[in-house]
Formats: structure tokens, C-alpha cells, sequence
């Protein structure tokens, strides 16, 4: 039950979040899009509001349909996303909104709602394959970010854009290996290669999250030139920080089966 709130606690921030960027990124015209956007951006702060309400001692039963609720409305936005992002495709609309963004936060919205299914279905512990899988899905998270801070700096901030070039490189690079890792299982589902792969990991993300965090705190403070929100900032450092915490949960789900 702790597991579902936190899951919900963090990931109805991010789709609220994701709302409000697509709402800023539309042109003027599409004012249909900008009011559904902004629909979600209501819907995601009554969830915020209604999960205040409960906590670990809550009747299970109540939290499962809770959990009800808000995977319809996470499946609901997954479905407004995946509708804007042909809508991009077929050049029926011109936005801000780049595809690839588009995609990345429908992608989230999946993710969301493949986590409350399992934790409605009583699933909590990772399984080799999930830790795989789960750290597929947040290398490419991570990859794109790098591209999206690099496109959204100012061109003269050279060095930033450098830096967030060669994030991007490095994260290509761990998304296909942990791509190479997944084509092999099951027999790449030994703790020493599981360990190996989730050290890696770590080392990349420790560094990508410090150049998120030092980057957010300079657009803060107005110190740096770019077309990147404060709050997006701080949403992207939030999800490497949520990435490193995941990498270190299932470290401890290895070294637990392992003894």
C-alpha cells in the first residue's frame, strides 16, 4: 500500500506536469488542445489532493480503488498524448511540442499505468527480467532528456549544449547495451551481469543528475540563457533522482534473493 501511494504521489506530479509543458507548447490557435491539456492539469491536482487524504494505514481496500481511479485517468492522458503526437505527424498542427517529447511523455503515462495494474495485482518484488526491462525504459527517459536540454539552451551556451550531447551519446550507448542484455535473457539473468549492469547505470546517472541539478539551479537564478522552464528543470532532475532510487532498490532485491 506505501508502495502504491508513492508511486502515485510522484507519477501524478509528473503527468500534471507534462499537461501544463503541452499546454505552453501549442500555438494560439489550438485552443481545443490547450483546454484539454489544462483539463489534466485540474484532474492531476484533485488526485494530489484527494492521495493527501491517505496514508499507510488506510483501509487497503479503499486504496485499490483509488488506485482504480487514477489509472483510468493516467490511461486517459496516455490516450490525449498519443492523439497530439499524430496529430504532429500528419503536420495537422505546428507546435513547440517536439514529436519526440510528445512520445517520451506518453511513454511515462504507459509506464504509470503498467505500475498501478501490477500493484492492484499485488505485485511488488522486480523479477530479473523487470530490473531489464525497467532499466531500458529509464535509459531512454534519461537519453531523451539530454537531447531536450540540448535543444533547448540557448545556441551560445556551447559548453551546455556540449555537455548535453555527450550525455545524450553516453545514454545511446547504455540503452543499447541494456537493449543487447534484454535480446539475451534469460541467461544474462545472473546476479554478477544484473550487478555489473546496474553499477554502470548508476555511475551515468549520479552524473547526469548533478548536470541537471546544477543546470535547474542556474536557469533559477536567471544565470543562464535558454527556453527551458524552471519547472521543467526540476521535473527532469526529479525523474534521475527517481531513476537512482529505483537502480538502488533492485541492488537490494539482488543481494536479498542472493543470500
Amino acid at each position: 500500500m506505501t508502495r502504491s501511494l508513492d508511486e502515485i504521489r510522484f507519477w501524478s506530479r509528473i503527468m500534471k506536469e507534462h499537461a501544463l509543458f503541452l499546454s505552453l507548447g501549442f500555438s494560439f490557435d489550438d485552443k481545443k488542445l490547450i483546454q484539454e491539456a489544462l483539463q489534466f492539469v485540474s484532474l492531476f491536482e484533485k488526485i494530489e489532493e484527494q492521495l493527501s487524504t491517505y496514508s499507510p494505514q488506510s483501509d487497503p481496500e479503499e486504496i485499490r480503488r483509488f488506485n482504480i481511479q487514477v489509472y483510468q485517468a493516467a490511461t486517459a492522458i496516455w490516450a490525449y498524448k498519443r492523439k497530439v503526437l499524430g496529430l504532429i505527424l500528419r503536420c495537422e498542427i505546428r507546435s513547440n511540442n517536439y514529436a519526440l517529447l510528445v512520445d517520451h511523455t506518453s511513454r511515462e503515462a504507459a509506464y504509470f499505468v503498467n505500475r498501478l495494474k501490477e500493484l492492484n495485482a499485488g505485485k511488488l518484488e522486480p523479477t530479473p527480467d523487470d530490473i531489464i526491462k525497467e532499466n531500458v525504459f529509464f535509459l531512454k527517459i534519461m537519453a531523451d532528456h539530454s537531447k531536450f536540454i540540448g535543444h533547448l539552451l540557448d545556441p551560445s551556451e556551447r559548453k551546455l549544449v556540449d555537455q548535453a550531447r555527450e550525455f545524450s551519446h553516453d545514454f545511446d550507448q547504455l540503452l543499447f547495451q541494456a537493449l543487447d542484455l534484454d535480446s539475451m535473457r534469460p541467461q544474462s539473468e545472473t546476479v554478477p551481469m544484473l550487478d555489473q549492469f546496474l553499477d554502470q547505470n548508476r555511475v551515468s546517472v549520479v552524473s547526469l543528475r548533478d548536470f541537471k541539478k546544477s543546470a535547474r539551479d542556474l536557469i533559477e537564478a536567471c544565470r543562464i540563457k535558454s527556453n527551458i522552464h524552471p519547472l521543467l528543470a526540476d521535473h527532469v532532475f526529479r525523474e534521475a533522482e527517481r531513476f537512482l532510487h529505483i537502480i538502488d532498490m533492485f541492488e537490494d532485491t539482488l543481494i536479498s534473493n542472493n543470500n
